[in-house]
């Protein structure tokens, strides 16, 4: 990848036309063709190409033209004084190891299905993903009294969560009843969808949901912080 800073404007053609005035600016390109260009807000670049042939003109001011040119698109830079640049050999997909990601929702699935005591006492998980007919909610559990508990889980659960419980838990409630075996303990569980009731487990609770759950007699329980160790 070359990185160049230097005294820069653009212009822009295709999905849509932008001119960018004269400015200090980072440009990155890439080995893939890509090229980007940055000034010190956010991440996002202000001008963006993919894949592109790139070809170097000469303006009437002397000053380069770097153009990008891909299907249906056309970013022009005219450089106008290079205040510093270098390359740098990074990986690439042949030997890029890849971003592990930890902590994600199917992780806490994972978690909160292994440990039940962590949704309340007298809960067991029966099974992940279930198909309730209005989407898979993410855990069928059910209580001490017998009752399926549909359970949807969050990292970060807002007002919208409750609205889509509420359509698990009605759609639950009109299957026929079923028996579940339980995997640890060889039990059977009996079901009537028709008792089933909804439950929210989240690392973050917002407000507004908190408000809708308790308004509308919808459990809901924080995970606690420990999950991850």
């Amino acid at each position: 990848m070359r990185v160049i800073i230097a005294d820069c404007s653009a212009v822009y053609s295709g999905r849509g036309d932008s001119t960018l005035a004269r400015g200090t600016r980072a440009i990155l390109i890439k080995s893939d063709g890509s090229v980007s260009i940055h000034n010190d807000n956010s991440n996002k670049p202000l001008n963006y190409m993919k894949t592109a042939s790139q070809l170097i003109t000469i303006n009437g001011d002397g000053e380069e033209v770097w153009s990008f040119d891909a299907r249906h698109e056309l970013l022009q830079i005219t450089i106008h004084r290079i205040h510093g640049s270098f390359e740098e050999q990074l990986l690439d997909k042949s030997n890029e190891p890849g971003l592990k990601v930890d902590g994600t929702e199917a992780h806490l699935q994972q978690w909160l299905f292994d440990h039940p005591e962590a949704l309340g006492p007298g809960i067991t998980t029966l099974q992940r993903e279930f198909q309730t007919g209005a989407g898979a909610v993410d855990i069928l559990a059910v209580g001490s009294d017998g009752a399926p508990i549909a359970v949807e889980i969050k990292r970060v659960a807002a007002a919208g969560a409750a609205d889509q419980v509420r359509r698990y838990v009605e759609n639950m409630r009109t299957l026929d009843p079923a028996d579940f075996l339980h995997a640890q303990t060889g039990e059977i569980h009996q079901l009537d969808f028709t008792q089933t009731t909804g439950l929210i487990a989240a690392l973050d609770l917002r407000p507004k949901l908190l408000d809708l759950a308790q308004k509308r007699g919808l459990p809901t329980v924080a995970v606690p912080a420990y999950w991850r160790n």
